[in-house]
């Protein structure tokens, strides 16, 4: 967007699912979804803000071989402005999954903050938070990996600015796995 009062466009939702089911073959399931980020506001508009990424039980499979399932959600950033820039998005990527047939079950959960949005001649936005959650049960060998990443500050330009902090992860990170 352009000029005073204007404001730059927000970022686009996004929807990743994914499933697949074998009788004995090994399975891998992916789905990973990149929400939009906001646009710049030039000539004194306002940047938009990035979309958050939220992706709950997205992926599942059913096999007796072994079962792998990667579920990625990553946020949009915020959009730069030399007035106000945009917010960044925040993600979630959270997995509730049983399956007793598999002869082992991995599961993959990350997340990604969203870049907080630059500031020209004015401060940069806060970075967005990131969490993940796992709760995963099988009956044979279980691995669960998780990693959460908080969004990066936006910058700032001019005398006096300061750029904008990046994300904690203050949200937190549960994940458990259960062998039976």
């Amino acid at each position: 967007s352009t000029g005073a009062g204007g404001l730059g466009g927000l970022g686009g939702n996004a929807t990743a699912n994914a499933s697949a089911i074998s009788g004995s073959g090994n399975v891998n399931v992916l789905a990973v979804q990149t929400s939009g980020s906001g646009g710049d506001g030039v000539l004194g508009a306002a940047g938009g803000n990035g979309t958050n990424s939220i992706q709950i039980d997205a992926v599942s499979g059913s096999t007796t071989g072994g079962l792998t399932l990667v579920q990625g959600a990553i946020a949009g950033s915020g959009g730069s402005s030399t007035t106000a820039p945009g917010d960044a998005g925040d993600a979630v990527s959270a997995l509730t999954f049983s399956n007793l047939t598999a002869s082992s079950l991995t599961t993959d959960l990350s997340a990604f903050g969203g870049a907080g949005g630059n500031g020209i001649g004015s401060g940069g936005a806060l970075g967005g938070s990131a969490a993940v959650f796992a709760a995963i049960t099988g009956a044979h060998d279980v691995n669960v990996s998780a990693d959460a990443y908080g969004g990066n500050g936006g910058s700032a330009s001019g005398a006096g600015q300061t750029g904008g902090d990046g994300a904690g992860l203050s949200i937190g990170t549960l994940v458990s796995g259960t062998s039976t």
